[in-house]
């Protein structure tokens, strides 16, 4: 008897144990494991990196080409390669600089600053995706931690289960079947356990990756998990936020300024080039020589001709006339894709908080009831010892169905994040 009533303090205590913590606790937690991410992730770097090369290529784009210096014999006779037998003879050194037609350059710098300012925003959007990505850790972390106290406290009854059913047993008043169900419960809950300790560990392993650390233990991050939030934005103004925010976005609009600068670009090359040239020639007195083996200068301007227009420069046109067709299209289905992606996120969050709810205010609670009416049954020998395993069973898959419905709210709430768009944190 003293067994019976132990195990129903067991039973009756159990479900009040699993509880969550504050959310100033996890905001806290979080914030922690967001910075060191933002300062430490190989990726965040290298998306920086990528933005300063950039940065540097925008300013080399509207230098002039680099000119030409060239020397060079003229006129010498090929016996003696004497400078001093014809008056024409001499050493020549010249220097030429091709000028692009007025606007090309202009047009080189911008885009090259569009092309800076993408890879500025693909560095915001790798911050966004990896915030979205320690959140997800973080909670999937959660999860299997607070997991593991349920699989604990489960496993704790039923080793109690498993010894009232060895003692009815013994002393003649139970079943083997009893004691073998129990002993089985027993065993696959103890598997259910290694299962979630090797999640545990990959979902902290995830996290050391995302922080670039490896000292990780589990010790070192509290399992916090916050509790539905029911404030909620309507969908027009995160949408109208994302319009703002979402780097994607602005990325697709900053394409197609690119492609109307390359359209621009491309324009400009029916327009020829320019070459100024200068050339100083060195020369020695010869017979016959009217300036008496004085040096000549010279000088020549020179023009590119698009002669072949009609295959390189209209292709090259149309080209980019397609481009700039293909990052408007481009831009509209982004924004297409972005609404859907933000009332998709927005629905399975209400869907998961009204879930959460009966879960908290009606299925667990019933299954609490059914298990306490079963205990007390079992006691008077009105049911059986497999309908009270049973009933335990089931409030432990519902207590961890509760928490994983938790988890894959905020994991959701996240991604909402990302997809509206956040500034984490200047340049």
């Amino acid at each position: 008897m003293l067994k019976i009533i132990y195990l129903w303090l067991i039973i009756l205590i159990i479900p009040n144990i699993f509880s969550f913590a504050a959310t100033g606790e996890e905001q806290s937690v979080v914030d922690s494991l967001i910075q060191k991410a933002l300062k430490k992730n190989p990726d965040i770097i290298a998306a920086e990196s990528e933005y300063q090369a950039a940065g540097f290529k925008e300013k080399a784009s509207d230098w002039l080409p680099d000119p030409t210096i060239s020397i060079a014999g003229s006129n010498l006779p090929r016996g003696s390669l004497s400078l001093d037998q014809t008056p024409m003879s001499g050493i020549s050194i010249g220097y030429a600089q091709k000028i692009p037609w007025p606007g090309k350059l202009v047009n080189q710098k911008r885009i090259a600053g569009l092309k800076a300012q993408n890879k500025n925003i693909a560095f915001s959007a790798w911050k966004n995706t990896v915030v979205h990505l320690v959140k997800s850790a973080y909670f999937e972390f959660t999860y299997w931690r607070l997991a593991e106290d349920i699989v604990n406290d489960n496993i704790a009854l039923m080793e109690a289960l498993f010894e009232v059913a060895r003692t009815k047993y013994a002393n003649g008043l139970g079943l083997a079947q009893d004691v073998l169900s129990a002993q089985t419960s027993l065993s696959k809950m103890e598997d259910r356990k290694l299962n979630v300790i090797k999640m545990k560990k990959a979902a902290l392993a995830n996290l050391n990756w995302l922080t670039n650390e490896s000292n990780y233990s589990l010790s070192d991050i509290p399992a916090v998990l916050p509790l539905i939030d029911e404030s909620s934005a309507q969908i027009e103004l995160l949408i109208e936020s994302a319009s703002k925010d979402n780097p994607l976005l602005e990325l697709s609009r900053n394409e197609v300024e690119l492609a109307n600068g390359k359209k621009s670009l491309a324009k400009n090359s029916y327009w020829p080039d320019f070459t100024l040239a200068v050339e100083y020639r060195l020369r020695e007195e010869a017979p016959m020589d009217a300036v008496n083996g004085e040096d000549f200068i010279s000088a020549r301007v020179g023009l590119s001709l698009p002669v072949w227009f009609w295959k390189k420069q209209n292709n090259l046109n149309k080209a980019a006339e397609k481009e700039s067709r293909t990052a408007r299209f481009r831009q509209e289905s982004i924004e297409r894709k972005i609404e859907y992606e933000i009332t998709n996120a927005f629905l399975e969050l209400e869907r998961k908080r009204q879930g959460f709810h009966l879960y908290d205010e009606v299925i667990i609670p019933q299954a609490e009831a059914a298990l306490e009416s079963a205990n007390i049954a079992y006691q008077v020998g009105k049911v059986d010892f497999l309908n009270l395993l049973t009933a335990q069973m089931r409030l432990f898959e519902l207590q961890i169905e509760k928490l994983g419905m938790l988890k894959d709210y905020n994991q959701t709430l996240a991604a909402l994040d990302e997809i509206v768009g956040k500034n984490y944190g200047e340049n």
